[in-house]
């Protein structure tokens, strides 16, 4: 598959993005109305956190998915680099398949001692209705694990843009379902189950449209999502299971701390708040969330471009592109937030002009952050993830808690999260990168030295370079393939 360039790929990702986003924002406020219409403002916030569960556990891959990512975006290098993809879906789809079936156990004792119902403060006329809709939506989840990789494969083969329209197909399913469960006159609980039925019809389209875009005729997908007859020459092992489960260590501990990070906010306010403030804060987030994946689709077409070469100006371009793109999203979001929840709640929910302008801030410095995100994607640049996520979400915890005490009601998961976003990712984020990138430049200036070079400038093969500075590439294949060496 030939490569496109990076700017045409970002623009059409986003401008793809853009045009769908009305499409996708009607299907989600439509079915927050009817959501609310159907169960009332005050279970609104339960039924979200239900239904957005899965967004909080992306992590329950085990950080697999980074890994299939990186190495189908280094497919075409070589026959036996993409053998070596190949035998890393099956075993890690394999791995993700025992995961989810012992998850889904876990699961199904927690719901049934009626955990959830207890840790969130549900009401008593919701407690059983929350614990089952919770279990359900995670066996869902569990299960559909290895199906997930399908996702991860197509960012790989630079299809940010495909993605983007099949992200249409759960909040369609999600509508259809609130429509015809409210209908029928179902507990207000169930209503959550529409979005997760949607992202398992989304995994199976993603996994059709894996298979097709892997571009040699005779290699399909197997049943379960990964390449047949692409099996090691004989004699050779695959990459075991300890090698891919200590290569996605460092992933898996960088996208727990982000994505909790990302939706503490829920918890904290459930724990602590009313359940009015969680209600509008749950709202004002669904108004966030479908203008924040125009920033992180357009990002994700960074992910294969760095994962082949830290090209300094690729860098330098990108975090210029997506700054601008957030700061544009920002205002957006200042203008439309308020009207638009007021619209869909009949006036009966609106998020304060506090809340709204911090969500408009968070834009921004999530905007700033995402060059970093899909640069630092082998196992050096993902423990340096890893550690910045996971003390930005020590510390925005505590903050959001002292920030509802004090006051700031639903505002304080924002407001914290700007605080820490800036001074432990944008910035330490980007000196990492800025690191990095340096380093590449030397590393291939080096490489183009003469033969006859002094000492000190010998020629040096950037793709051998295990040092950190260099983003640790060869560490990172050793690691994920060293058993098909």
């Amino acid at each position: 598959m030939a490569e496109r360039s990076w700017a045409a790929a970002f623009l059409r990702t986003a401008g793809l993005r853009i045009a769908v986003l009305p499409v996708a924002a009607a299907l989600t406020l439509t079915s927050a109305g009817f959501t609310m219409h159907f169960a009332g403002a005050a279970a609104f916030g339960f039924i979200v956190l239900v239904a957005q569960l899965r967004m909080a556990l992306p992590f329950a891959d085990l950080g697999l998915g980074a890994a299939v990512s990186r190495a189908v975006a280094r497919a075409g290098e070589s026959p036996a680099a993409r053998r070596e993809a190949a035998a890393l879906q099956r075993r890690t789809a394999r791995l993700l398949a025992v995961v989810g079936v012992a998850g889904s156990v876990l699961a199904l004792a927690v719901g049934r001692a009626g955990l959830w119902s207890w840790v969130f403060g549900v009401p008593d006329e919701l407690r059983g209705q929350l614990d089952a809709a919770m279990t359900i939506s995670l066996v869902l989840f569990l299960l559909t694990l290895p199906l997930g990789l399908a996702e991860r494969v197509m960012i790989g083969q630079d299809r940010a843009d495909q993605l983007v329209l099949l992200g249409l197909v759960p909040g369609g399913v999600n509508l259809a379902y609130v429509l015809l469960a409210g209908m029928a006159g179902v507990s207000p609980m169930w209503l959550a189950l529409g979005l997760p039925i949607g992202m398992v019809v989304f995994l199976l389209l993603c996994r059709r449209a894996a298979a097709r875009s892997w571009d040699t005729a005779p290699e399909v997908f197997d049943d379960a999502g990964t390449v047949a007859g692409s099996e090691p020459p004989k004699g050779s092992a695959g990459p075991s299971m300890g090698s891919i489960l200590y290569g996605g260590l460092p992933v898996l501990i960088a996208s727990a701390g982000m994505v909790l990070l990302e939706q503490h906010g829920r918890f904290v306010l459930a724990a602590a708040a009313t359940a009015e403030q969680l209600s509008e804060y749950s709202l004002a987030l669904q108004l966030y969330m479908p203008i924040y994946s125009v920033m992180y689709m357009a990002g994700i077409v960074f992910w294969p471009r760095f994962s082949r070469s830290l090209d300094r100006g690729l860098w330098i371009r990108a975090n210029a592109a997506l700054t601008g793109l957030g700061l544009a999203a920002a205002l957006g979001y200042l203008l439309l937030a308020r009207p638009v929840s007021r619209l869909v709640s009949g006036g009966e929910l609106q998020p304060s002009w506090m809340l709204t302008a911090a969500m408009a801030i968070l834009l921004v410095a999530q905007s700033a952050h995402l060059t970093q995100i899909n640069l630092l994607t082998d196992r050096s640049g993902f423990t340096w993830q890893a550690l910045m996520s996971c003390v930005a979400l020590a510390c925005a915890v505590p903050l959001s808690v002292l920030g509802v005490h004090h006051g700031l009601g639903a505002a304080a998961p924002p407001m914290a999260m700007i605080a820490v976003v800036v001074t432990l990712q944008v910035l330490p984020g980007a000196l990492v990168a800025a690191r990095r990138t340096g380093a590449a430049v030397r590393s291939l200036g080096e490489a183009a030295a003469p033969p006859d070079a002094p000492a000190g400038l010998t020629p040096a093969n950037p793709f051998t370079n295990t040092d950190e500075d260099t983003g640790g590439d060869a560490v990172d294949v050793t690691v994920m393939t060293r058993s098909t060496r």
